[in-house]
C-alpha cells in the first residue's frame, strides 16, 4: 500500500517496478526494455497503479476500507525490537530464521490448513550492507502473545551477524530466467 502511494522503500520500489516491466513485456509480447521500466514507473505516480490495485481487490470481494486506510488492519497485542549489539554493517540476516520466525508467529502456514493470522510478521528495517549503530532496531516483531514475541526475538538475534568492515550491498536480482 505504500509503494502504491509512492511511499514505499526505494529499493522494493525498484524491484517492483523492474518485476512489472518484465510482466508487461510478457503480456505484450514484447521484449524488456527500460522503457517499460518508466513506463511502470509513470503509473505508479500518476496513481493508475494504485487503481488497478484497488479494482483487483475489489474484484476479489476485498474491503477497499482497510486499504483506504490500513489502520483498519489487524494488528497484534504484542511487539518488540531485535537491534544491533554494535556499531558496524549489517553483513547477514538469516533469511530462513526470519521466514520460519514469521510462520511460527503465525504469519504463515506450516500445512495448508493452519489459518494465518494477519496481524503478526517482522519488518525488516535493515538490509546486508547497511551501515548500523548499536541499539539501531533491525527487526520488529508483531506477535500475538508474550511467548511466541520472546521466542522470535531469541531466535532472531542469532539471525543477524555484524562486521566493523563494510560490506557490499545484496544485487536486487541475480538473473532473469527467460
Amino acid at each position: 500500500i505504500a509503494t502504491l502511494n509512492g511511499h514505499g522503500p526505494k529499493d522494493f520500489t525498484e524491484h517492483s517496478l523492474v518485476v512489472a516491466a518484465h510482466m508487461v513485456s510478457l503480456a505484450r509480447s514484447e521484449s524488456f526494455s527500460n522503457e517499460l521500466v518508466k513506463e511502470m514507473s509513470e503509473r505508479l505516480s500518476d496513481g493508475s497503479a494504485w487503481q488497478v490495485f484497488r479494482s483487483m481487490v475489489a474484484a476479489q470481494g476485498g474491503s477497499l476500507d482497510h486499504i483506504d486506510n490500513p489502520d483498519l488492519l489487524p494488528g497484534s497485542n504484542n511487539s518488540g525490537a531485535v537491534s544491533a549489539t554494535e556499531d558496524g554493517y549489517l553483513k547477514r540476516m538469516d533469511a530462513l530464521t526470519v521466514g520460519v520466525c514469521s510462520m511460527e508467529l503465525g504469519a504463515g502456514r506450516k500445512s495448508k490448513t493452519d489459518p494465518i493470522d494477519y496481524g503478526v510478521g517482522i519488518e525488516v528495517l535493515a538490509k546486508v550492507g547497511d551501515k548500523i549503530q548499536e541499539g539501531q532496531e533491525l527487526l520488529h516483531i508483531h506477535a500475538n502473545s508474550k511467548d511466541s514475541l520472546d521466542q522470535a526475538m531469541n531466535e532472531l538475534e542469532s539471525a543477524i551477524q555484524i562486521s566493523d568492515q563494510p560490506v557490499p550491498e545484496l544485487d536486487l536480482f541475480y538473473q532473469v530466467v527467460e
